[in-house]
């Protein structure tokens, strides 16, 4: 009797621990990132673009932020990143150099201002010639 119940907290025991094994594997292939974005004001600004670039391998990732202003980009390789935040309207707001390291969980908060508006005047039209060869304007000097 004692072999089956020795048997049945072995099994009992495994059954537990698989599921933890498995959670710890899925969390050490990779890093993630999560975070808010926000205006000047300190407003949720949701449907704003995060872009996730691999410094080092040049892998780029994209997410949209919610209604809450929120967004996560999960299982990222270790490596360098650079993270920007956009949003029509705003200036992008950048981070530069983040090292991420295996089963790192990071948090950044973005705040976006107002775009400043720029003005760019181009003129098109070709400047006139001056026809040199004209005698009609000429005049002699003593």
């Amino acid at each position: 009797m004692s072999r089956r119940v020795a048997r049945a907290y072995g099994i009992a025991l495994c059954l537990l621990l698989v599921p933890c094994g498995l959670w710890a594997q899925a969390r050490l292939t990779g890093a993630d990132i999560d975070g808010t974005v926000r205006d000047q004001s300190g407003g949720v600004m949701p449907g704003a673009t995060i872009t996730v670039t691999n410094l080092d391998t040049n892998l780029v990732r994209s997410t949209v932020t919610t209604a809450q202003g929120r967004f996560v980009v999960p299982a990222l390789p270790p490596g360098r990143y650079k993270l920007a935040a956009e949003l029509a309207g705003f200036a992008t707001a950048a981070r530069e150099d983040l090292v991420l390291q295996l089963g790192q969980s990071a948090t950044l908060d973005f705040t976006l201002s107002l775009a400043k508006a720029a003005e760019t005047i181009t003129v098109q039209a070709p400047a006139p010639l001056v026809d040199v060869h004209d005698a009609s304007v000429s005049q002699v000097v003593g």
